[in-house]
């Protein structure tokens, strides 16, 4: 026990207020001491501390006048050892304790009458928990208070007292939706008792590091199960009494009844409010079927004012007709605890006959009884008129949508396909049952799905990923698509499509959900229109191309024809007139060798410009085919393969069988230098009815039925350039060795002249194929037949001789001359009219050029042919187109001597129109 002394008054008074004591003893025998005022001084300045008087005097009197001052005791000196003062003292301090805890549960008793009263009276959260701080406060013994509350809609309400402005930043934080830790812990115990602060403590919560108490203690506010706040005080005593906890614990389950009965008013309020302002009318009917309470809504419904129907029968109400067919029926349901709707078409209070929806509903009590029943009436005249019109709208709205011919699909957020119309279903094949699993990527396929197991990633070259990219657009926060057209790969039934579609992407917002609708139209049958239009805007254009280049090849052809002619001749003469011997006839047979190739380049050149001369006769294919066999499998060589694929029921065409053999030669010959070693060469035949649908070649379609020829290599195949370019004339893309591009060109020339079709098909590493159709004739085959030509023999005849080429008729006359025949000669029309009219004598033949000035051939022999009836005639054309410009044959059945020609040649035709019949003119 530690004691203090001092022998002064006033000392004593100073030390009281420096330091706390828990027991004063005070002398009375000091000087200058007025011991009454002086207790009275101490009582208020250590009102817990005890106080014992020390005097020499034993007066009862004087001493009842101490304890009525405030001290606990009274001791005289003479009856007073040190045991007994030790005593004294302990007791007097037990009393001061005992007298402080009954202040201190006064003064708690005294707070909560004074709260329990404030209860009665405030209905307000904010003032009712202030006030309770600042009244616990109030009971001495603690330091700070703190009370606060959140209602199940996340609404906080907290008070303090005791607290400086430290305490703002914590009512911040928990109003913003954190809890200290003493939250979660007292909502699970009755009452928590706190010790003094630990760091982790003092670390998570700011109001423990700024405390400073002993002890605390932290209350949960809870009322029939349910959580509303939290009382916590702290105290600076090392912790509470049994009797003073249950006090505490009393005031918290007061304030929480406060609370729970505040926020049962604020709702009981609320649905008031709600049931006055509501638009549906509404009713609490009582077990004798006598109105309980009624709302504004329900009185303009019959008529009447809310107070006017307060303990009426409903039937008054009603009408006893309606009451007794729906209301009576419906509330014995309702009271007997089910719940119960019905509709009816009704005129109530005098109104017109209007549509009503109504709910009755069993009101419980405490017991679970019914009460009342609870009736809800709404008017939904107004809303069946708007269904229906909802309704009749959906229904055209439907109507438009299966009539469109593009496809409409709508998609969820998840990208997940609610609505499909019929075009959708029978564009991509979707069915209404579907609808709930199918996305936009389960029918339009990643285009590059093929190079990577992922697709493309969404490349936005990818017409599927484009699409599928507008949609998610349209999902998110992205913008409508509009006007996308491009190519796709549709999945049905299993197999794979392509198609062309025009897509537009439409967000809009439904129930308050993203969602997007696509309008799809097959544009598959333009887009193919439009690529027919472009190739066959191509094929004109290579057509004229290709005429352009044809008149150009046939013309200088004609005139090198004359030329030819000459050299040919020319030549011939002179080898007839050196001898074996002679060291220019090596030269002169190398002019003929240069002329015969010339020659062959020039008929090429024909044959490409469709000038050549053609004997047209009706032909098997295969036997054609079977003809040239062997020559073309020399061409190909041991190392190639030929193989042939002959349609044994092939169709008749017309055409030159020479022409054909040449046409398979120079493709066989092409398909030679384009294939590698053990490469193969295919020839195929067979019956159409009409053109394939992949056919691209230029001109106008063939009408069917056709016979195809088909020649494919295995070769390196060409490109898209080549392919553009592989008919023209001197075109080649084997110049290095040594060609001069005139073979193709060839053979399109023949193909066209003899009325077919030409076309190819080629890529890059996958050969070459090469489709040749021809109009097919109901006639007999001729046989193909190779006869030798019979060796030149002259006559004695008179040949009227008619060329405007002075160089080539002087050459013509003499070969003519020098086989024994007569010969007149004219250069022209007019002249070889004169000529045969100034003649007395016959005319066996008439040998003449087609084109010439002034008058042509055809007429010129029809002239002589009138005159001279019998005359025998052989035309000489430079190329086709002389010999049918007048679209038809020749006259009197006569032939056509083509360009150029040897002296033999000449000799052996002329000869061979002179043994022929005489035939009347044409």
């Amino acid at each position: 026990m530690e004691f203090r002394h001092t022998g002064r008054a006033d000392e004593a008074f100073a030390r009281l207020t420096e330091s706390s004591f828990d027991c004063i003893v005070i002398d009375a025998a000091l000087p200058d001491l007025d011991l009454l005022p002086l207790l009275r001084q101490v009582r208020a300045a250590a009102p817990d501390a005890a106080v014992l008087v020390l005097t020499t005097v034993d007066d009862e009197a004087a001493g009842r006048e101490v304890l009525r001052a405030g001290a606990q005791d009274w001791l005289v000196r003479g009856r007073l050892d040190r045991d007994g003062l030790l005593r004294a003292l302990r007791h007097a301090s037990d009393r001061q304790a005992v007298r402080r805890q009954l202040d201190h549960t006064n003064a708690l008793l005294r707070a909560i009458r004074n709260v329990n009263q404030l209860i009665t009276r405030e209905k307000d959260p904010e003032r009712l928990l202030a006030q309770t701080s600042r009244l616990l406060l109030e009971a001495r013994g603690y330091r700070t208070v703190w009370i606060a509350a959140a209602d199940p809609e996340g609404r906080t309400t907290i008070a303090e007292a005791g607290w400086d402005d430290g305490f703002r930043s914590f009512a911040e934080r928990f109003e913003s939706g954190w809890r200290p830790p003493c939250w979660t812990t007292a909502s699970t115990t009755e009452r928590l008792e706190l010790r003094a602060p630990s760091r982790d403590c003092r670390e998570a919560c700011p109001l423990a590091g700024a405390l400073g108490y002993l002890a605390a203690v932290v209350l949960p506010l809870r009322h029939a199960g349910e959580e509303l706040g939290l009382l916590a005080i702290s105290i600076p005593r090392p912790r509470l009494d049994e009797t003073e906890q249950s006090l505490l614990v009393e005031v918290a389950q007061d304030l929480a009844l406060a609370l729970h009965d505040i926020r049962l008013e604020q709702r009981i309020r609320r649905y008031a409010q709600i049931v006055t302002a509501s638009q549906e009318a509404m009713a609490l009917v009582g077990p004798d079927h006598r109105y309980l309470e009624v709302n504004e809504s329900y009185g303009r419904l019959v008529g009447r004012t809310p107070g006017d129907l307060l303990g009426r029968h409903v039937s008054d109400v009603l009408g006893r007709e309606m009451y007794e067919r729906l209301a009576r029926p419906a509330l014995e349901t309702c009271l007997g605890g089910q719940r119960t709707e019905l509709g009816t078409w009704a005129a109530l209070g005098g109104g017109e006959p209007r549509t009503f929806e109504a709910l009755y509903a069993p009101c419980r009590g405490p017991d679970g009884s019914v009460e009342a029943a609870a009736i809800c009436i709404r008017d939904v005249t107004e809303l069946r008129r708007a269904h229906a019109a909802l309704q009749a709208e959906r229904d055209n709205l439907r109507r438009i949508t299966s009539a469109m011919p593009a496809a409409l699909m709508m998609f969820d957020e998840r990208g997940e396909m609610v609505f499909a119309n019929p075009a959708a279903e029978r564009l991509f094949g979707v069915r209404a049952a579907d609808l709930p699993r199918r996305r936009c990527g389960d029918f339009l396929l990643c285009g590059h799905r093929d190079e990577s197991p992922a697709g493309c990633g969404g490349s936005p070259a990818c017409a599927a990923c484009r699409i599928n990219a507008a949609l998610a657009d349209a999902l998110g926060p992205g913008r409508p698509t509009a006007g996308c057209e491009t190519e796709v790969e549709r999945r049905w039934n299993g197999s794979s499509e392509r198609l062309a579609l025009r897509v537009d992407a439409e967000p809009l917002t439904l129930d308050g959900r993203r969602h997007c609708v696509l309008a799809i139209a097959d544009v598959t049958a333009r887009w193919r229109a439009e690529e027919a239009r472009r190739r066959a805007e191509e094929q004109l254009r290579l057509s004229q191309r290709m005429e352009a280049l044809g008149t150009l090849a046939g013309g200088v052809a004609h005139d090198f024809n004359n030329l030819l002619s000459v050299i040919l001749n020319c030549a011939e003469f002179a080898l007839e007139a050196v001898g074996a011997a002679h060291p220019a006839r090596a030269d002169l047979v190398e002019i003929k060798k240069a002329g015969r190739r010339a020659e062959a380049l020039t008929r090429q050149l024909l044959a490409f410009g469709r000038r050549q001369v053609l004997r047209p006769v009706p032909i098997d294919l295969n036997a054609v085919v079977l003809d040239v066999e062997p020559l073309v499998t020399r061409v190909l060589g041991a190392s190639r393969e030929l193989a042939l694929r002959l349609s044994p029921d092939l169709g008749v065409v017309r055409a030159d069988p020479a022409q054909i053999q040449q046409v398979l030669m120079n493709l066989a010959i092409n398909a030679r230098d384009a294939m590698p070693p053990n490469g193969r060469l295919t020839i195929e035949t067979r019956n159409l009815s009409h053109e394939p649908p992949d056919c691209h070649a230029a001109g106008e379609p063939l009408e069917g039925p056709l016979v195809e020829l088909v020649v494919s290599d295995t070769g390196m195949g060409m490109d898209e350039q080549t392919k553009l370019r592989l008919f023209e004339p001197f075109f080649t893309t084997k110049a290095h060795k040594g060609g001069h591009g005139l073979g193709l060109s060839s053979v399109f020339g023949i193909v066209r002249q003899s009325g077919g079709r030409i076309w190819v098909e080629s890529e890059i590493g996958r050969g070459t194929t090469f489709h040749i159709l021809l109009p097919r004739v109901w006639e007999t085959a001729a046989a193909v037949v190779r006869t030798p030509e019979p060796p030149p023999s002259g006559g004695t005849e008179t040949v009227l001789l008619v060329e405007d080429e002075a160089t080539l008729r002087k050459v013509m006359r003499r070969t003519l001359a020098a086989a024994g025949y007569r010969v007149l000669e004219a250069a022209d029309g007019e002249e070889a009219l004169a000529v045969a009219g100034s003649l007395a004598g016959g005319i066996d033949l008439l040998l003449t050029d087609v084109v010439m000035p002034r008058m042509d051939g055809w007429t010129l022999a029809d002239r002589l042919q009138q005159a001279r009836p019998g005359l025998r005639v052989l035309f000489v054309s430079g190329h086709a187109e002389e010999a049918v410009a007048r679209h038809k044959t020749p006259a009197g059945g006569a032939e056509i001597l083509a360009k150029p020609f040897s002296p033999a040649d000449l000799v052996r035709r002329v000869r061979r129109a002179l043994d022929e019949p005489a035939r009347g003119t044409t």
